[in-house]
């Protein structure tokens, strides 16, 4: 059996990399389970993540679509058109996809369109109940066409079953984004920058923005990151980003010793930083998942989240934030629990369902 493996973006090679392990490891034991690991983008992309590959430590892709386009109708476009020709010179029995990009989700449809070709969902199920989101509207497409469905919680099982999927098709492995979580526990590294920044164990916050509607409005940037600093005056503030955000704070005029805007770290870096944070202020529902398995409080920007099962304190109204920062202690008195099944085997699990077909 062949399985082409999709990833759109770097957050789908994080929540593949445990199942390509496990595929491989069936491979030693003979099982005849072969794999094509598929990237939408230019290899350029890859290249720039030498490090990713190196931490997680699985092997590159084995084919590049080269889709280079940002505007989402241009990337379907592109997608299809590529991805078509790829199935036409050697057709996978199944398609692996996490559907919550664009790119994933034209991929699903293109072999939607082809006799003989299966679909499964990695991270089926998830709901955001957002129409407007374009990730939450990808989920729900690539769940449509979908055959058989690996799910990281009781929520998405549910939301599979009122979309009139029966048992037989739902698979509840556990989440595989967090698999490299703890297959790495042991070997997190600390970030170059921690003693020059004199960051010390459970006394900074660390603060992660992917959601333009956050950082391309430095009024919305403004309202974010002044309540942080209001509310931690006496401990560092970490925000990721890059000089084009490091302008935008700039600009919104933005000024604190105690700020500190740092760069994109490597994969184990940054399970150190969120292990050793005090609470983690993000948009992003993929760093959450990573920093649910350690005893760090989490304020998520949102008012859904893909994983409800989560112990967090969720601020829809950026108005509140501070308020909701000065109780966090009364607010969040409880630290993270971590969900069933979110032990690092997921991928074990998705792989031995793969055998099995």
């Amino acid at each position: 059996m062949l399985v082409d493996i999709i990833a759109g973006d770097r957050e789908d090679i994080i929540r593949m990399a445990s199942i390509l392990e496990a595929i491989q490891a069936e491979q030693q034991k003979g099982t005849r389970l072969g794999y094509r690991f598929i990237y939408t983008g230019p290899d350029v992309d890859i290249n720039m993540e030498k490090e990713l590959f190196s931490q997680l430590q699985i092997n590159r892709p084995n084919v590049y679509l080269g889709i280079e386009e940002k505007d989402d109708n241009a990337v379907t476009a592109g997608v299809i058109l590529r991805y078509d020709r790829t199935l036409a010179n050697s057709k996978p029995d199944w398609i692996l996809t996490a559907g919550s990009n664009t790119a994933s989700v034209a991929c699903a449809i293109t072999a939607a369109r082809i006799r003989g070709i299966q679909l499964a969902v990695v991270n089926g199920g998830v709901r955001a109940n957002d129409t407007t989101n374009g990730r939450a509207i990808n989920h729900i497409l690539t769940d449509a066409l979908a055959q058989i469905y690996f799910t990281a919680g009781r929520s998405a099982n549910e939301a599979l079953r009122k979309m009139g999927v029966s048992d037989e098709k739902i698979f509840f492995t556990g989440n595989s984004y967090v698999d490299n979580v703890v297959k790495h526990k042991n070997n997190y590294l600390q970030p170059q920058f921690w003693n020059e920044l004199e960051l010390r164990k459970g006394q900074y916050t660390i603060v992660i923005l992917n959601n333009s509607n956050n950082i391309d409005y430095t009024e919305t940037l403004a309202n974010i990151i002044s309540p942080l600093l209001r509310a931690d005056i006496n401990k560092p503030v970490l925000i990721q980003g890059d000089k084009i955000l490091e302008k935008k704070i700039e600009d919104a005029g933005i000024q604190a010793q105690h700020l500190h805007v740092i760069k994109q770290t490597g994969y184990l870096q940054l399970c150190y930083l969120m292990q050793s944070a005090d609470k983690l202020v993000t948009d992003s529902t993929e760093m959450i998942q990573m920093c649910s398995m350690f005893d760090t409080s989490m304020v998520y920007l949102g008012n859904n989240t893909d994983n409800p099962e989560l112990n967090l304190v969720a601020v829809d109204n950026i108005a509140e934030l501070e308020s909701v920062l000065l109780n966090m202690k009364k607010v969040h008195s409880r630290r993270n629990s971590i969900p069933y099944l979110w032990d690092g085997k997921a991928g074990e699990r998705i792989a031995t369902v793969l055998k099995n077909l």
